[in-house]
């Protein structure tokens, strides 16, 4: 739904409605349902986001900075780094197990 993290109940409401009304697809349709089950949920949410800060803290530990510098570690921990990002996408995802450059959280 692509809601803030601040969102309050009554925004989450109105997005789901706006977007309910806009989607043709049976399986978009139940992908909002299930999203706004969970954030509609205070318990639930709060879980969800303490998934996603915990999956954005490790994700950001694959690519420390200071150990950024060239040779055959660093390119080994930058490419061990991406295929745990793929891996962690795939499994939290399964159905769109793809990922871009433009993908900035996996939540």
């Amino acid at each position: 739904m692509q809601l803030s993290p601040n969102a309050d109940p009554e925004i989450i409401h109105s997005v789901y409605q706006i977007l309910s009304g806009r989607s043709g697809q049976e399986e978009s349709g139940n992908l909002l349902s299930k999203a706004y089950e969970v954030l509609g949920d205070a318990e639930r949410r709060a879980a969800y986001d303490r998934e996603c800060h915990s999956s954005r803290r490790q994700s950001r530990k694959f690519f420390d900075p200071s150990q950024s510098a060239q040779g055959i570690k660093s390119e080994q921990r930058k490419r061990n780094g991406i295929l745990s990002l793929l891996y962690l996408k795939r499994v939290n995802d399964p159905e769109e197990p793809s990922m871009t450059i433009w993908s900035s959280r996996m939540c």
